[in-house]
């Protein structure tokens, strides 16, 4: 289906429902201690979590992946609802199923990672990767894995040489293969997929084997992250309203999360909680937001009692926080924090909401039989109520751009097509984290053509208001050029690989404003007649007035409203 705006503007559409549906954090390289905590200057190490992949059932081994045969070829399947998590991947872990009494070695092993849409194997390896979800990436090249004496149950590391960045929305493909024999044999674990998928194919004589074994069993897991999302969920997923609530006696909230919840430790950036409307009505709230260590397994009756690690860190004061209408359920939507917290990942974190004002109740995802993890009372009281709420969190810990996935596979050609130009607008519900965007990339619709474009431009700015009006000097709270000048897009990008742009410029994003990201032709005639595509999605509910047309570049006075959104990734440096 193709709409065309009244001024010629072209843009085609194709909607595609997704199992999962993710803002998350992922880096631009690559495919992808002590309590109290503290706002930490602009250069921000990176923060590390784990996320494991295990099901329940049907335990069974591998013993041909880590092995003496001399080749083999095991590709790997991971569904984004098993994985929780979404960021930069460091390195991942087997469990040694059988015990080792010594180190063994295991040369010339290679490993590749990806995204991809298949729900489950098939026996031909191709037809699993690079089908429309970006390229099947080297993430370890031909190096030799040792895997240290261990019990059975234990798990090792293989560490990568180039991070993958993972986005936590498509499904993850992970393969092995090897092509010189192992010094001894180490059976990995492994469980019967619930429900049932193929989660592996094996070739246990050919690294180079076009067809193998499926089966479905999925592999034990874990995923080690270098900055990024950490989706921490509890056993029940049902919906609960508080402190977003219009009761003033339930509108502050202190949280509990167990350390062995968040696997993980470093700044973190950013705090969304999960939906559970389908959809979500408008709603506006005054909020604010700490953070803080305890070492208490339960909270007890007394707000300031509950922090006896340090002294909380206030990361929003008296912020406007705006749920968007239309959000799916399930969705994580980002609470406007400008400030950042140390957690050391020793002790349990405590984050502590109160709401100042409110016109709507919105229900949040959370578990309510898990005890002390949830105490609240009205805003100023110093004791309340301990319960057995426990929300379902996301932690965003440094290390990497925010990233907005839509739901669909739409075409927006107007980026990067003669005189074009779009204006998207973003949700800083959709977005998570102040502080200075360096770069944006957008995500390729189609294998990427070489083109230069000599007249290419990037304003960015905070939007006045939910949607576009289509008259720039409205919209805008201020414009920046952060880009101007030649951008060349170069050959072999697939469909689904970000298409990067660095900017001349920073824009300080502060996390709590919508932000509009202008992007295209400023102004000249390109002189090229190639046209690259990224992918959005046209949706009238969730996206409202969300993009502009522009059929005489960037910075004209005004745009052409649609209800679109154009998929994007942004560094951010802390």
């Amino acid at each position: 289906m193709k709409l065309r705006a009244k001024t010629g503007m072209r843009i085609s559409v194709m909607a595609l429902s997704v199992l999962f549906i993710a803002v998350t954090l992922i880096s631009c390289g690559g495919g992808g201690g002590g309590g109290g905590g503290g706002v930490l200057p602009s250069t921000t190490p990176a923060g590390t979590f784990t996320k494991t992949v295990n099901h329940a059932g049907g335990a069974t081994s591998y013993g041909n992946l880590f092995s003496t045969p001399t080749e083999n070829r095991y590709m790997m399947l991971y569904l984004a609802q098993d994985v929780k998590g979404s960021g930069n991947i460091k390195s991942i872990s087997f469990k040694n199923n059988s015990g080792t009494a010594a180190a063994v070695t295991c040369p010339n092993v290679t490993v590749k990672m990806g995204h991809t849409s298949v729900g489950t194997l098939s026996a031909t390896y191709a037809a699993n990767v690079e089908e429309g979800r970006g390229t099947f990436a080297t993430a370890l090249n031909n190096a030799s894995v040792t895997i240290p004496a261990g019990a059975a149950g234990d798990y090792f590391t293989v560490n990568l040489g180039t991070q993958f960045n993972y986005n936590g929305a498509d499904n993850l493909v992970v393969e092995v293969t090897r092509t010189a024999a192992c010094t001894d044999m180490v059976a990995v674990g492994a469980n019967v997929a619930s429900p049932s998928y193929n989660g592996i194919v094996w070739a246990i004589t050919s690294s180079t084997a076009v067809t193998g074994t499926a089966q479905p069993n999925v592999i034990d897991m874990r995923f080690a992250y270098a900055g990024g999302d950490d989706r921490v969920e509890y056993p029940v997923a049902t919906g609960n309203a508080i402190p977003f609530w219009a009761s003033a006696s339930e509108q502050h909230a202190q949280m509990l999360h167990l350390a062995s919840d968040l696997n993980g430790s470093g700044p973190i950036t950013g705090i969304a909680m999960i939906s559970s409307e389908a959809p979500t009505d408008a709603a506006s709230y005054t909020v604010t937001v700490k953070l803080g260590h305890t070492s208490l397994a339960a909270l007890t009756d007394t707000f300031a009692n509950n922090f006896n690690v340090g002294s909380p860190v206030t990361v929003a004061a008296a912020a406007t926080f705006t749920v968007p209408a239309g959000v799916p359920a399930g969705t994580p939507i980002w609470l406007p924090l400008s400030g950042t917290f140390k957690y050391n990942g020793t002790d349990n974190l405590i984050v502590d909401i109160e709401v100042t004002s409110a016109d709507t109740i919105t229900f949040w995802v959370y578990d309510g039989a898990i005890a002390g993890r949830r105490m609240y009372a009205a805003v100023g009281s110093a004791t309340g109520t301990v319960d057995n709420g426990a929300y379902h969190t996301v932690f965003r810990f440094n290390g990497g751009p925010m990233v907005k996935l839509s739901a669909g596979t739409g075409i927006n050609n107007a980026i990067f097509n003669g005189l074009d130009s779009t204006a998207t607008l973003y949700s800083a519900t959709d977005l998570g984290t102040a502080g200075k965007i360096t770069s944006v990339s957008c995500r390729m619709k189609a294998a990427s053509t070489a083109a230069s474009y000599a007249d290419f431009k990037v304003v960015m700015g905070h939007a006045t208001g939910s949607t576009l009006s289509g008259t720039a000097a409205t919209d805008f709270v201020s414009q920046k050029t952060v880009f101007s000048g030649t951008f060349a897009v170069p050959a072999g990008l697939l469909a689904g690989d970000w298409l990067d742009i660095p900017l001349s410029s920073s824009f300080a994003y502060d996390g709590k404003s919508n932000l509009i990201v202008w992007m295209g032709n400023g102004g000249t005639d390109p002189g090229t007649a190639v046209v690259n595509n990224c992918m959005g999605e046209n949706n009238a509910t969730r996206y409202p007035g969300g993009l502009g047309v522009a059929t005489t570049g960037v910075g004209s006075a005004s745009y052409i409203p649609l209800d679109w959104t154009t998929d994007i990734r942004m560094t951010v440096q802390k």
